[in-house]
């Protein structure tokens, strides 16, 4: 199944919590490929579509314990 250009801009919007394609919350993370930029493959548990994540480094902060 592709995605349009509008469920991505949707997908994004909601940064990436709801299912692109049948807006279920019900996602899993189910493989990462450690490249720049980072690549996860994402299913939803409802509608068992499948899609890549990618993800890349915007910012950095200090870490106070």
């Amino acid at each position: 199944m592709k995605l349009t250009p509008q469920q991505k801009r949707d997908y994004l919007a909601c940064r990436g919590v709801k299912c692109p394609f049948c807006e279920s919350d019900n996602l899993i993370s189910v493989k990462t490929e450690w490249n720049e930029p980072l690549e996860i493959v994402t299913r939803c548990d409802a509608c068992q579509s499948q899609w890549i994540d990618v993800m890349t480094l915007t910012d950095v902060v200090d870490y106070d314990e």
